[in-house]
């Protein structure tokens, strides 16, 4: 390792920077491009996308040859990229015809699809595009193309959605270029405004098996399912009985579309050997592509305990990728088009994005939801979550902020009850305020309202740690990453707080580093984090960092006035035990805060 890194430094000089712990590229010196890919695609512009999209060229290090121990971290990253790049040029081709640049959008497809030759959605994008402009021989080439590669590399035959679409080529008579449709050529042609929640059925689990025993299973498993779904208040979940009863019918299609059910969640159960597999896919209704599938194995002897982990987790999951999927249904739709709920969603994609400008975006979103629905309490509750990081996160200098998001946290729960948002925003806020034990009684009621929500997990984690437990919150926060693994910036940020409340800098120092730039206070936590894992160089330069960001909030005569940095972060950091404050301020004043 030494003379690895010896011959690095040879070639990158002061760019690689290091301790006895960790060794690093300094960003200040170094571009990274997956990094700058990363930062692209989340920026979202067209410039921004464009370029993100022109730096894709392949598969992550597709042209060096490892070793199995290091592939088994390269196969993860590389499907992730690949992911993030289909989400890229969609994103990217959508803006494009949006817009009406008919050339721009094809040779964006054109290359994405040079790259995934595969990818049938952006297919059935591209012939919608060719045929509006009376392209017929392009798409039949295109189309033809397309089976005779997916025939040959894996026997499959184009989706019914493609194959309707090239039906269009044989019908008599000449195609006439049409108006450019931007809806129709994304295949949102017809699409109504969505004012409610996705409608969700789970199926019965099929038993592959030859025990009848596993029958039991696979309809337990699928009923525990449609429970903890329903806990969810941004979803509607068709009932057990006529979701069973559907699967059975010979016209499936024609039964969802009749119930409007656009997700099914469908899965087998079998037996490998002395273990149980389980097999889950969710579906899009519209497409009937495959959204999300994962497997889950287990020994018969610990039967009920695989049974809650593989239902928590599948059931995490598809919340997960059902609001994914609908966000990127009306992810370039005018805002004025959006209806609260559409809203709703596109702020929380923002919230989740974790920099200062898509707080703010967020707080926007979230605010017009609320304006076009007043009754909406997932949208108050979301709200509510905007005012707190006005309040409780820029320290003393609150304001109002903390009186408005006690309205609408209170607002939430007065609309919807069993809305777990609102119980917690309600207690985190009363933490802020010292209310401890109402604080805490609130996040328990979160937490029994929606048990398998990695949101609920991860906050309830930080606040169980601010009022003391921090062990207990520390397995929470680690729940909702296991639930959740392409977890967001925030997680990082909850996580790490609460690494450090438990006194476990070095894991602080790592997560901490990945949600630095969040909200104001990240750097402080960082800096205090730095300093007590022994990380003196970096604990002051975070230090250096967070006093300035505080200074140009505030400026530096208010900053003097309330009596430093220190006395500003008091305010944010809710500790019921005087003895964690003080382990927190040793943090910061170790790194060099006053």
């Amino acid at each position: 390792m030494r003379f690895e890194l010896h011959r690095l430094r040879k070639v990158l000089g002061d760019a690689i920077g290091g301790d006895r712990r960790s060794v690093w590229l300094d960003p200040a010196i170094v571009t990274v491009d997956i990094g700058r890919f990363e930062q692209l695609v989340s920026e979202g512009t067209v410039s921004a996308l464009s370029q993100a999209c022109a730096l894709y060229r392949g598969d992550l290090l597709a042209d060096c040859e490892l070793e199995d121990v290091q592939n088994d971290w390269l196969y993860p990253e590389r499907e992730r990229l690949r992911q993030l790049a289909r989400s890229a040029f969609w994103a990217l081709f959508s803006l494009y015809v949006w817009r009406g640049q008919a050339s721009a959008a094809e040779q964006c497809a054109v290359t994405y699809l040079a790259l995934d030759p595969y990818d049938e959605r952006l297919h059935g994008a591209l012939m919608r595009l060719r045929l509006g402009q009376g392209r017929r021989a392009a798409v039949a080439q295109q189309f033809a193309n397309l089976s005779e590669r997916l025939a040959h590399d894996l026997a499959v035959q184009p989706s019914s959605e493609l194959t309707s679409l090239a039906s269009r080529l044989n019908h008599a008579g000449r195609t006439r270029r049409r108006p450019f449709d931007a809806p129709s050529i994304l295949g949102r042609g017809g699409e109504d405004v969505v004012d409610a929640p996705p409608l969700v059925a789970v199926s019965l689990f099929q038993n592959l098996s030859e025990q009848a025993s596993l029958s039991v299973l696979s309809a337990a498993l699928a009923e525990d399912i449609i429970i903890d779904l329903a806990r969810f208040r941004t979803l509607a979940v068709l009932g057990r009985a006529t979701a069973w009863a559907m699967t059975r019918e010979p016209d499936l299609a024609d039964w969802r579309r009749r119930f409007g059910v656009r997700y099914l969640v469908e899965g087998t159960v079998r037996e490998a050997g002395n273990a149980i597999e389980v097999s889950v896919c969710l579906l899009s209704s519209g497409s009937e592509r495959c959204l999300w599938a994962d497997r889950f194995r287990g020994d018969l002897e610990g039967l009920p305990e695989f049974q809650e982990n593989a239902s928590r987790s599948i059931v995490a999951a598809v919340q997960v990728q059902v609001e994914a999927a609908e966000l990127a249904r009306i992810r370039h739709h005018p805002i004025e088009c959006l209806s609260a709920y559409e809203l709703y969603l596109r702020g929380r994609a923002e919230q989740r994005r974790g920099n200062p400008g898509s707080v703010e975006s967020a707080f926007q979103l979230f605010s017009q939801a609320v304006q076009r629905d007043p009754g909406f309490g997932a949208a108050h509750a979301a709200l509510a979550l905007g005012w707190f990081g006005v309040g409780a996160c820029s320290g003393s200098e609150a304001g109002n902020a903390m009186e408005y998001a006690l309205r609408h946290a209170r607002e939430a729960i007065t609309l919807d009850p069993l809305q777990a948002s609102g119980h917690l925003m309600h207690g985190m806020l009363l933490q802020t305020l010292r209310d401890f034990d109402t604080a805490d009684h609130c996040i328990e009621r979160a937490l029994m309202l929606s048990p398998g929500d990695p949101e609920t997990l991860a906050f309830s984690g930080l606040e169980k740690a601010y009022h003391g437990e921090a062990e207990a919150g520390a397995a929470l926060v680690e729940r909702a990453m296991t639930l959740e693994p392409g977890y967001p910036p925030l997680f990082a940020e909850l996580m790490g707080k609460t690494a450090y409340i438990a006194g476990r800098y070095d894991s602080a120092v790592f997560w901490l580093r990945q949600s630095q730039n969040r909200v104001p206070t990240n750097r402080a936590w960082l800096a205090a984090a730095a300093a007590r894992a022994g990380l003196r160089v970096e604990a002051a330069a975070h230090a250096r960092a967070a006093t300035a960001t505080i200074e140009r909030r505030l400026g530096p005569a208010r900053l003097q006035e309330i009596g430093g940095p220190i006395a500003w972060l008091r305010g944010p950091a809710r500790f019921r035990q005087s003895t964690d404050l003080a382990h927190y301020e040793e943090g910061l004043r170790e790194a060099g805060l006053a």
